[in-house]
Formats: C-alpha cells, sequence, structure tokens
C-alpha cells in the first residue's frame, strides 16, 4: 500500500487502521508524508508503530507534487502488486483480498479495480452507499474500449484501493510529475500499456472497496484545477481529439463559480491562455443564463454594500 498524506491530522490514524486490519495478511505500508504543519506525521508515525504491519514512512518538505509523492513511494515498495491509498480515506476490510484472490488466479491479470465506493463526510458517516463510477456496471472486455470511455468521462474510476502489478507501474515508468492528473494520468497509462500487450487482463468488481471521504479540502473540488489538468492530459495522450462534451460542462461550471465571486481576473487569465476555455466562454456568453447569473450577482453585490 503506498499512501500519500498532508494534513491528514483528523483521518490518517483510522485511515492506516483500515489498511492494518484488512484480511489479506501479507501488505506492507509505504506512509509519504508531504510537509505536513498539523502535526499528521506524528499521528502517522504512532499508528505505523503500532498497526502490526511492516512500514515504511518517509516524511519530506512540502512539494505539493502528488505524482513526484507517488513516484517516491513506488520506489520504496518491494511487493508484485501496489495500491494506491489517501489517508483521508478509508479502506473496506476485504479491499485487497477480494483483488488479490482474482490475481492470484490468473497470472494474466495485471488490474483489478471496484467500479463504486462508498462516500462518507467528514466525520465518517456514509452518505452515499454507491457511488457508481462511469464503469458500473459495464462489461468492457478490452483497453481500447477502457481508453475510449477515459476520454469521454475524463475520470473513469477512483485508483484508491486498485490493485496493480508492481511490473506494470515500472514498465510505465510510474507518473508524469510535469503533469496535474496524478490518477486521471496513470490509468491511461495502464491502459494503453495494456492495449499494447493484448495478453494482459484486467477485472472490473462492481462492489465498494473504499469509502470515499468528502471534505472541504478535497482537491476535486477546485474547478479551475480540474480544467487545466484535462487539457495537459488530453494534450499529451490525445493531441488530435477536440475536448469531450464533459470538459465544456466543467469551464462554464468554473466560470460560473469565478463570476459568482466577482473574481473575473481568474476568468480572463483563463481565457487568454487557452484558446478552447475561450470558445467555451464566447458560447455561454451568448446564453440567456450568463446574463441571468450576471444581473443576480449585480443585485447581490448592490445588497452587500447595502
Amino acid at each position: 500500500m503506498i499512501c500519500l498524506t498532508y494534513n491528514h491530522a483528523a483521518y490518517s490514524a483510522a485511515a492506516i487502521a483500515s489498511v492494518a486490519e484488512q484480511t489479506y495478511p501479507n501488505i506492507e505500508i509505504i506512509v509519504v508524508d508531504d510537509g505536513s504543519t498539523d502535526g499528521n506525521a506524528d499521528i502517522v508515525e504512532a499508528a505505523l508503530k503500532s498497526c502490526g504491519r511492516p512500514y515504511k514512512f518517509l516524511r519530506q518538505e512540502n512539494t505539493g507534487n502528488i505524482a513526484m509523492n507517488m513516484n517516491r513511494g513506488i520506489a520504496e515498495a518491494t511487493g508484485d502488486y501496489m495500491s494506491m491509498f489517501s489517508l483521508d480515506d478509508l479502506l473496506l476490510p476485504d479491499c485487497i483480498a477480494t483483488k488479490m484472490e482474482l490475481l492470484i488466479a490468473d497470472p494474466k491479470l495485471v488490474f483489478v479495480a471496484n467500479t463504486c465506493n462508498m462516500e462518507v463526510d467528514g466525520a465518517g458517516r456514509v452518505t452515499d452507499p454507491l457511488y457508481k463510477s462511469g464503469l458500473y456496471e459495464l462489461e468492457i472486455a478490452t483497453a481500447e474500449a477502457l481508453l475510449e470511455l477515459e476520454f469521454e468521462h475524463i475520470g473513469l474510476l477512483y485508483m484508491q484501493g486498485v490493485v496493480i502489478s508492481a511490473h506494470v507501474v515500472r514498465a510505465i515508468k510510474g507518473y508524469d510529475e510535469d503533469l496535474k492528473g496524478d490518477d486521471l494520468i496513470i490509468r491511461t497509462k495502464i491502459f494503453r500499456h495494456m492495449q499494447a500487450h493484448p495478453e494482459l487482463g484486467f477485472c472490473l468488481l462492481h462492489r465498494p472497496g473504499v469509502q470515499y471521504r468528502k471534505h472541504s479540502e478535497n482537491i476535486h473540488r477546485n474547478s479551475w484545477r480540474q480544467v487545466k489538468l484535462a487539457l495537459e492530459w488530453r494534450d499529451r495522450f490525445f493531441p488530435d481529439r477536440s475536448m469531450p462534451h464533459l470538459w465544456r460542462v466543467w469551464v462554464v461550471r468554473a466560470l460560473k463559480t469565478s463570476i459568482a465571486e466577482g473574481d473575473m481576473d481568474t476568468v480572463t487569465t483563463m481565457t487568454s491562455e487557452h484558446s478552447e476555455i475561450s470558445e467555451v466562454y464566447n458560447g455561454y456568453r451568448g446564453s440567456w443564463k450568463f446574463w441571468r447569473n450576471m444581473a443576480k450577482n449585480k443585485i447581490r453585490q448592490l445588497f452587500a454594500r447595502a
């Protein structure tokens, strides 16, 4: 288990316990703390010392580079299989065992993932017992099909708790440290590797494996970050294709948020830097929804000053 953590003091002990309590016996825990400032590193170290599993704990200065930190964990791993995990989430007890059973039974399998998860809030209360990914209940047979669905969904499934052959992770040279989209990038690289090696197989489990915790610090809440990382990903892996419809929905959502907050500087910056964002913005400006929202924002500002 390669675990990343940053300022997860409220969650990390429970997350490590969920790894230690896995029903699969042979688990090495590797944790990279990216310069936490909330006392998290000490909590992690104490939890690891008492967890009963072999572990390595790597403290470092803050980099803010998830891909780089994952690669550092990968370099320390010694097992034949790897699973990535963030210490603000929780593994369900049989998350790893259900996948290892399949991988051990069929040496051609190199990738086993859940197509749904539970969602919990900051206090650990279940808010959605079956949060479905774009792969839920689909029977996908080829890496080509996975790649096409990845392109349309720009985020096919969470990598938390997925189990991957260490040989494949090293063959694709891990994460791309110059790109923001860590999970999106590693999935695309894995799928492309399997496409080039059709003898390799994968399996999708239509049941939850992880409790994904939604809280105010989740990276996915940053709309402009999502917009930019998807552009970087497309440019690297699908340079001849136009951005899919979902991405345009994301741009409009980010525009609405910035406009509502009166942050026109960000709108100007983003539209000037990226012609495709500018194209979406110009289309949005021509809609009645844009002018309705602009009017609402003006009214809010007037009341706020009153």
